[in-house]
């Protein structure tokens, strides 16, 4: 008689780990772009706009990603990140989480970190303020981009222009990044001005934060932290 030992072997992906890097990988080819004068203007704002772009949707990608890696582990009791979540609150999370909440789509990205903040009693993050509200403000924008619909935006030149024909992006956003150096005066600010190095940056670095302030709250430990030195952005 022949005794053949099988072994189960499993593997666990952390797709987040993916999307971050790949957001900061974007992030940086679009600042080098900016320093780039070999290039047509033309032929290098359609670059710029495509890695700028492509960062904002890894950057959200991301924080969905790893908010529902985190509920996974928990679900499956796999320990690695989440072994220092009490056993009572890992009961809590893993039975809603097997409910559909917030399992399901209809929940935004922002509420399945409160909902997982509540269901541990612990304090929430302050909403009016970084990283909170840019992560919200990230959002819609990608929201808007991937379901764009087009509009007539009155330009600043303009001599019947005024505050009340400000868009609303321009509103939130102005003023905290710098603008796509590939437009001009007559560019709306969205989505011509806002799409660029500056406002990825800006919301790689919310992200960033978000994580670690949520780290923080909860005792999770960050998932990416083995690549974190080469998240670096100038």
């Amino acid at each position: 008689m022949k005794i053949t030992d099988s072994v189960s072997i499993k593997s666990r992906t952390y797709m987040s780990i993916i999307h971050i890097q790949s957001a900061a990988i974007l992030c940086q080819e679009a600042r080098l772009l900016e320093s780039n004068n070999h290039t047509s203007k033309f032929e290098m704002l359609n670059i710029y706009q495509a890695k700028s772009i492509g960062a904002i949707w890894a950057i959200s990608s991301f924080l969905e990603a790893y908010i529902n890696e985190i509920y996974c582990d928990i679900y499956d009791d796999s320990p690695e990140f989440v072994g220092s979540v009490p056993e009572n609150k890992k009961n809590l999370i893993a039975k809603m989480w097997s409910k559909g909440i917030p399992r399901t789509a209809k929940y935004s990205i922002l509420d399945k970190y409160d909902i997982f903040l509540d269901l541990m009693e612990i304090k929430g993050f302050s909403k009016g303020e970084f990283p909170y509200q840019d992560i919200q403000l990230l959002i819609k924008l990608r929201n808007s981009l991937i379901h764009y619909e087009p509009e007539w935006v009155k330009n600043t030149s303009s001599h019947d222009f005024n505050d009340a024909d400000m868009h609303k992006f321009e509103k939130k956003l102005k003023g905290k990044f710098t603008t796509n150096p590939f437009t001009g005066e007559g560019n709306a600010f969205y989505p011509d001005k806002c799409i660029g190095y500056g406002c990825a940056k800006w919301g790689f670095d919310a992200s960033i934060a978000l994580t670690e302030e949520f780290s923080k709250k909860s005792g999770v430990k960050i998932t990416y932290g083995h690549v974190k030195n080469n998240l670096e952005i100038a």
